[in-house]
Formats: C-alpha cells, structure tokens, sequence
C-alpha cells in the first residue's frame, strides 16, 4: 500500500517537472524569438516600394532600356511592384532591400551586406512568399544564415566566387529548387539532404578546388546537367536515372566504374567529359551507356581502349587525344572503332577522323 502510494506520488512529481520543462523551454523560446524579431530591421515605416528605394545609399535605375548585369537597376511590373532587383559595386546593400513585399529575382554584384558577418543578413527571411531567384556573385559569404531556409518559393541559387565552404543541410528543404549553381568557391562537400530536391535538374560545381566528394548526388532522382569542372573530385556518381550531360574535366578519377548506372532511364543523348583526369582503364560497363552519344577522354593515362566500346553505335564523337596509347596500338584502336562504326568522329592528336 504505503509502495503504491509513493509510486504515484514519484510519477504525479515527474508528470509535473516534466510539464514544466516544457513550457518553460517553450517561454524561453519564445522569448528569444522574440527577442530575435525586436534585432531585426523594421520594415514597417515603409508604405510603398519607392519609399524603399529612397532609403538606398546608391541610385537605382527604373526598366532601363539596357539592362545589364554590372549596372544596379530594378524592375517594376504592371501595377508599379519591383520585381526583380540587380545591385553591382554598391559600398553595401541595405537591410531595407530586404522590405519589397513583391521581390521574387534578387542579384547583388561586387556588394557586401550590411553586416560584419561575412554572411546573409537575418531579414532575408521577409522575402519568403515572394522570391523564387537569388544571386550573389563576387561578395563574401562564408555561410548561409537559418533564416534563409525559409524561402520555400526558392527555384534558382547562384552563389559564384563567395567563398563559400558549406552548404547547410536546410538546402534538402528547397523542394521547389531546380537549379543550384555554386561554383568558384571553396566548398569541401554537399550535404546529404540535396537528395530530397526533387525537382532539382541542373547542379554547377565548377572551380571547388577542395571539393573530394559529390557522392551526396547519389541516387537523386531528377538531375540532368551536372558542371563539376576544375575539382578535386576522386569518384564517379552511381545511379542518377535522368542524367544527360555530366561535365568532370580536370578532377581526379581513376576510373570509370558503375557508367552505366548514368541515364539509363532515359533515351535523351549523352554528353559525357572526363578529360584531364587519371583514368587508367575503361571499364567494359560503358558499352550499357544508354544512346552515349559523345565521350571526351582526353588527357588520362589511358593505354588500351575496351572492346565493349566497338559495339557502342549510338557514339558520334570520341576525344582520346593526349593519352599514353602509343602511335602503333592508336591506329589500330582507331581502324577497329571506325570498321565497327563508321559514323564516329574521333579526336587523337589535335586531328579528327571523318
């Protein structure tokens, strides 16, 4: 009996700290995001998009008749809205260019924001149910700030020469996102999430000198075009059912292993470059290339061709210059593909075969 009681009473005392664990985390959550929205810049003193526009430290040009991506100037639609925003060299960009409530393209140029952060400013949050593109070219960026993961609308990133490192994992949450283009920065990964982008089609990963891996990309579902030129990439991708075009010159692969797992589910031609890297053999898995269509396999350390390749009719263009074939062993290679498929332009020694 006396056991009983005590029991009920330990589990009445543990209902109770419990519940009050949680609404005092919930108490203080909300006011730190309290806190956090009194930190942010108040957008309420502007009645209209050219209040916003008065408040910039620079000029900026209305529907010009040359538009141009290293002039600042602005777009307004039909009803007078600022659509679309493209700032170059400006001193910085103001917090208030966060305010246009119908912003849904924004490219700044060759302008820090108005931060100490090397970063995105929190208040990129107030063009959430609008902007659908974002830009940022030639401007430090060393991370993407949370708030950023709430522009749910987004279907283009372009963050080129940022000096960006990482890509958070929020970037998974951008289920809207077709194309990301994140090239001459210094990233090292891609987070895991980017699976879950499904309508993702077009990825640029070009000039990431310290970038080893892109084996995230594994399996995704949708993606078409990949640009990883100018990397330090080490293995090829496995099983992306819709890719065509896969650009990988000048990285570090040894081989060619699993090709075949690239495009199968689609009958589009592929476009497939691998020179400047250290590729020894070819695999005989490349003959199941679904319709490959041209292959550059210039500066590798190839030595041998596969005899899988003489049954690849689909081949119009084959690149093999500047690898250690030999003239002896290249002209029969080149007798042997051409006998088998005439059709084929080969490049070998800065000269084509017709």
């Amino acid at each position: 009996m006396r056991f009983s009681t005590l029991m009920l009473m330990v589990i009445s005392l543990l209902s109770f700290y419990e519940t009050a664990s949680v609404n005092f985390y919930q108490q203080q959550k909300g006011t730190q995001d309290a806190f956090q929205s009194d930190l942010l810049f108040n957008c309420s003193k502007f009645q209209t998009d050219d209040d916003i526009l008065r408040s910039f430290p620079f000029k900026v040009e209305l529907n010009p008749i040359i538009e141009h991506s290293k002039i600042t100037f602005g777009l307004l639609d039909v009803n007078g809205n600022l659509y679309y925003l493209n700032v170059f060299n400006e001193t910085y960009f103001p917090l208030s260019g966060f305010c246009f409530k119908h912003l849904q393209k924004l490219d700044v140029r060759k302008t820090s924001f108005q931060n100490v952060n090397n970063t995105i400013p929190a208040e990129i949050q107030y063009l959430a149910s609008t902007l659908t593109e974002i830009g940022i070219y030639d401007t430090i960026i060393i991370r993407l700030p949370y708030e950023m993961s709430k522009l749910g609308k987004l279907e283009t990133i372009q963050f080129s020469n940022t000096s960006l490192k990482i890509l958070p994992d929020f970037i998974g949450n951008f289920l809207s996102l077709k194309f990301l283009s994140v090239p001459n920065n210094m990233l090292t990964l891609l987070p895991t999430t980017i699976v879950n982008n499904s309508k993702l089609r077009h990825i640029v990963l070009n000039n990431n000198p310290y970038l080893h891996s892109i084996q995230s990309l594994n399996d995704h579902p949708s993606i078409k075009y990949i640009e990883a030129k100018n990397c330090s990439i080490e293995n090829l991708l496995v099983n992306l059912p819709q890719l065509t075009d896969l650009y990988m010159s000048n990285n570090n692969l040894e081989n060619l292993r699993n090709i075949n797992t690239l495009g199968y589910a689609t009958n589009a031609r592929k476009f497939f470059y691998f020179g400047q890297n250290r590729i020894k053999f070819i695999t005989p898995q490349i003959q199941y290339v679904n319709n490959l269509y041209s292959l550059d396999l210039n500066g590798n350390q190839l030595n041998n061709m596969p005899s899988a390749i003489l049954s690849m009719n689909t081949l119009r263009y084959l690149d093999i210059q500047n690898n250690p074939l030999g003239s002896i062993k290249l002209n029969g290679i080149i007798f042997r593909i051409k006998t088998a498929n005439p059709f084929v332009k080969i490049f070998y020694k800065s000269q084509i075969t017709s």
